[in-house]
Parts: C-alpha cells; sequence; structure tokens
C-alpha cells in the first residue's frame, strides 16, 4: 500500500523529506484500520437510501466522517500530536460529534466543512428538491453565472479536461488551501486574467477558485483511468434498460455519469451502484423530463455544479407507441414527437452552452452530443410512423447541429441500433414492442410473443438483436473518431445499410 500511495503522487507539503513522508505514510496506514473500525462500528447499520430521513443524515455522517479522516491531504493539515489526540477518541468509543468539537477547538472546521459540503452537493441520495436548483428556487446565488464560470475554470486549469470543478454556491473556502480570491467580477474573461496571472506568478494552479458574492470553485485533477478517463458525461434515460446499460459502460471506461431520468428512484440506484462500483465521485443522479425546457436546463446546471463541466451527451431517453393511422391518436403522436425530437433539441440546446465556454478556453479540446436514434430513423416502420418520424427527424437534427456546433469543437452524430430484443423496450411483458406489435398486427400471422421475436431474429443477416455492449462500441468509436460529425451510425447486424 505504501508503494501505491507514492506511486499516485500525493502532493507533500514543500519542506517535506523524504524521511518525513515516507514516516507519515506508514502512520497514516496504520490510522486506516482503525478509521474503518470506527465506522463499522458507529454506522455498520446504516444505508443513505433508508426510508427514514433520520437515519439517512447519520448515513450521510458516517460517510462524511469516513472521507473526511481517510483523506491523505486532511491529514497533512494535522500535526502529529493532533492526529494522535483524533485516533485517542476513536479509541475511548468517541463519536463523530466528539471528532468535531475536537477539530473545531484547534481551528479546523474549516476544513471539515468543505468534506461536508463536498459530500452533500454531489450526494446521490439526496432528494428532487435538495438536489435541483429550479427557477422557482429562491436563492441568492447566481446560478447562471456560476455555471459559465467553473467550464472556464476547468478549462483554465487542464486543457485536456482531466479535472473536475465542484461548486459551493455563498461559501468562502479561501482559508483551507490555496486560494484565487477575486473581488471584482464582471465576467468569465475576468477569471482566465485572474486564473493565469495566479499560475505564473505561483508556478501552479490553484486548489480554490473563490469569487466574492457568489461563492468558491474546488478543483480536484482526475485520477480516473480508461478511454473516457475523466469525461464528464450526461445520459439520458440512464436509469434502467439500454441507458443504463451505456451507463454503466461509460463509467467502467472512466467516465464521470450524470444519471439523468424521469424515473428519480431508479436514477439514485443506478448511480449508488455505480459509486460502489467505481468510486464515490463516479456517478450523480438527477431527475429530468426531457420534454420540459426548464428541467433541462435544471439538468445541465446540475452537472456542471457538480462536476464543473460537460464533455459528453447521450441523448436515450424516448418512448415508443407503436399504432396504424387508424389507431393512433393526436394525442399519443404528440407526445412520442415530444419526448424523442423536441426532447433532443433542449438537451442539445442546453448541453451545448457549457461545451460552449470549454471550447473558448481549449480550442483543440473536442466534445460530443450523441443521440441514441434508431434504424427507424433510417427507414420507415410499418403502422410505427409517430417513432419512425421523431427518429428521421432526429437524423435532420443531428445533421444541422453538427454543422452549427462544428466550430466550438462539438460532434454530434446519432447510434441507430436495431432489434435490442433483450432490453424492456422490447420484452417488457404489457408494454413492450413484441405486445405492441402482436396487438397492432404489425408482423402478420404472428400468434404468440416468440413469432413476433423469431420474425425480426429472421430479418438480420446476423440472425441476433443488438445489445448493450454492440451500442456501448458504438459510441465509443465516436467519441474517439476526431474526424467524423453528422453521421447516422447504423448498428444493426447488416440489417439496414448505409447508401
Amino acid at each position: 500500500m505504501l508503494d501505491a500511495l507514492l506511486a499516485e503522487g500525493v502532493a507533500f507539503p514543500r519542506d517535506w523529506s523524504e524521511e518525513d513522508k515516507l514516516l507519515f505514510l506508514r502512520r497514516y496506514i496504520e490510522e486506516m484500520d482503525l478509521i474503518m473500525a470506527f465506522i463499522d462500528r458507529n454506522y455498520a447499520t446504516t444505508d443513505m437510501f433508508d426510508p427514514s430521513p433520520h437515519r439517512r443524515v447519520i448515513a450521510l455522517e458516517a460517510r462524511t466522517t469516513f472521507l473526511f479522516l481517510s483523506d491523505i491531504h486532511f491529514a497533512m493539515y494535522l500535526t502529529f500530536e493532533q492526529r494522535k489526540v483524533v485516533m485517542d477518541i476513536i479509541r475511548e468509543g468517541g463519536n463523530t460529534f466528539d471528532i468535531k468539537r475536537y477539530l473545531e477547538s484547534i481551528g479546523i472546521d474549516r476544513l471539515s466543512k468543505l468534506y461536508s459540503l463536498s459530500f452533500a452537493h454531489g450526494s446521490i441520495y439526496r432528494n428532487l428538491e435538495e438536489i435541483q436548483l429550479s427557477n422557482k428556487e429562491k436563492t441568492n446565488v447566481d446560478i447562471e453565472r456560476a455555471c459559465s464560470i467553473a467550464p472556464a475554470i476547468r478549462m483554465l486549469h487542464s486543457a485536456d479536461g482531466m479535472a473536475t470543478v465542484k461548486c459551493f454556491p455563498e461559501e468562502d473556502l479561501s482559508e483551507i488551501g490555496k486560494a484565487l480570491v477575486i473581488k471584482k467580477f464582471t465576467n468569465d474573461n475576468d477569471i482566465a486574467t485572474e486564473f493565469k496571472a495566479y499560475k505564473s506568478a505561483n508556478s501552479y494552479s490553484p486548489e480554490f477558485v473563490v469569487v466574492e458574492g457568489l461563492g468558491s470553485f474546488h478543483i480536484s485533477n482526475n485520477t480516473k483511468k480508461g478511454r473516457l478517463a475523466g469525461k464528464v458525461s450526461i445520459v439520458t434515460g440512464g436509469a434502467q434498460g439500454f441507458g443504463k446499460g451505456i451507463a454503466e459502460s461509460m463509467a467502467g471506461d472512466g467516465a464521470h455519469i450524470v444519471i439523468a431520468d424521469l424515473n428519480l428512484e431508479g436514477a439514485m440506484a443506478c448511480a449508488k451502484e455505480l459509486n460502489e462500483q467505481y468510486g464515490d465521485t463516479t456517478a450523480v443522479a438527477v431527475q429530468v423530463d426531457v420534454s420540459d425546457e426548464d428541467s433541462v436546463k435544471c439538468m445541465v446546471q446540475s452537472t456542471i455544479l457538480s462536476f464543473g463541466g460537460l464533455d459528453i451527451l447521450v441523448s436515450n431517453a424516448g418512448i415508443l407507441i407503436a399504432g396504424s393511422l387508424s389507431d393512433l391518436t393526436k394525442k399519443n403522436f404528440e407526445l412520442v414527437t415530444t419526448v424523442n425530437y423536441t426532447g433532443y433539441f433542449l438537451c442539445t440546446k442546453y448541453a451545448s452552452e457549457p461545451m460552449k465556454i470549454q471550447h473558448k478556453y481549449a480550442p483543440e479540446y473536442l466534445m460530443d452530443i450523441i443521440e441514441i436514434n434508431s434504424k427507424s430513423g433510417l427507414e420507415g416502420s410499418n403502422k410505427n410512423s409517430a417513432y419512425a418520424g421523431s427518429k428521421f427527424g432526429g437524423v435532420g437534427l443531428t445533421q444541422s447541429f453538427a454543422m452549427e456546433l462544428v466550430e466550438y469543437g462539438i460532434k454530434v452524430n446519432a447510434i441507430c441500433p436495431g432489434n435490442l430484443l433483450d432490453g424492456p423496450l422490447w420484452s417488457d411483458p404489457e408494454r413492450g414492442l413484441f405486445r405492441q406489435y402482436l396487438d397492432s398486427g404489425k408482423v402478420e400471422g404472428a400468434k404468440t410473443i416468440d413469432d413476433v421475436r423469431a420474425f425480426y431474429e429472421a430479418k438480420v443477416p446476423m440472425k441476433r438483436g443488438c445489445t448493450i455492449a454492440d451500442v456501448a462500441r458504438a459510441i465509443l468509436y465516436v467519441i474517439e473518431q476526431q474526424y467524423e460529425t453528422g453521421q447516422a451510425i447504423p448498428v444493426t447486424g447488416g440489417q439496414v445499410m448505409l447508401k
């Protein structure tokens, strides 16, 4: 473990000798076992998703305490004697409040506050009223201004996007670490001027940028690994099925993921799973209705306040209501169009805003907007006109957005999968396409769901349906391919081929 900590490139104080560093790390490793036992003893039965609000608060206290006590850089703020007092409190059966009282008594309450805020602002357990910053919420903070500053700071710090920036509205955290304090602010150009001057004078970036009257921005270097390492990503419709599989794949490749879904409970559960598997800063959950402009705007704002910017939008949320002209109602036609077509427009409109700011400060940096379209966007679909029309329209939007946004380093492409037969869109026993197509008579002669499935499998040259892994590979392709925009890429097993 000692070698691993040394390999991580821990930022030790400049006046520490090699002997000081090794002694500190050995003590830190010894203390970790004690800290883990303390957490297990006091909080083993707590769960951040417990139905009881009181128990959720206790669970948050446990996680905050663990982050606080185990953070290697926090440990350096304490002298050996101060750290020993904290460990003695734990050995003697003390609790979180005993530790906090001691820290406050020696003037370290500001750092404790940082960790409490850091976890709370990015947490996945909080309800919608707490985590989303709606236009109706009363606040003294100019959220739009904060959301224009954070992407600028992110790229000024690291032009390759390998950093996140967390916003703490109305908080002055300048006493905690190396801070750039900006007293006069007009626009993000002021941030750039001050930031560059700070780097020039100190030969390093600040840990915090504090804008008076607005709040603090905490910069963290990326530690994730993978083909999407450090990429800040939104996946709409990410709580279940196809979208969840995409989010899981991207998180496995090192991305930070915002699970955005109308189903908040499902989004929270998905984010919890990703954080447990890939680390606490991997995912956050946000409720969104992609057909509602204010909701989409809040989704993007929440992403920026949590991670400092946006690199990838996967516009996956969509619905399908099949039916012949005789059966399909105007209401259902408009619902499909609003979610699939208008929703894609709204998500692109607001997601492109932080991307444009990032491009301003890192002109060579490329970002991606990816619509999960369908083979029904490439060829007509019998008795499925609402869905096919919305997807054809999505391809038109993709080409138009690509032409408009290319000057900002934003690539826009559509992935057009066909026949995800094992996903809930098809296989849900009550609302899936197998059931809808059987009931609407779309597959002539079909008497069972198995008949419908066999019909669609037979149409694919590769004789199988599309999988989430197939689509995940296509997503990676369009992200890594720097010379591709405005394309609608079929993932159909050869059923639909580009002409």
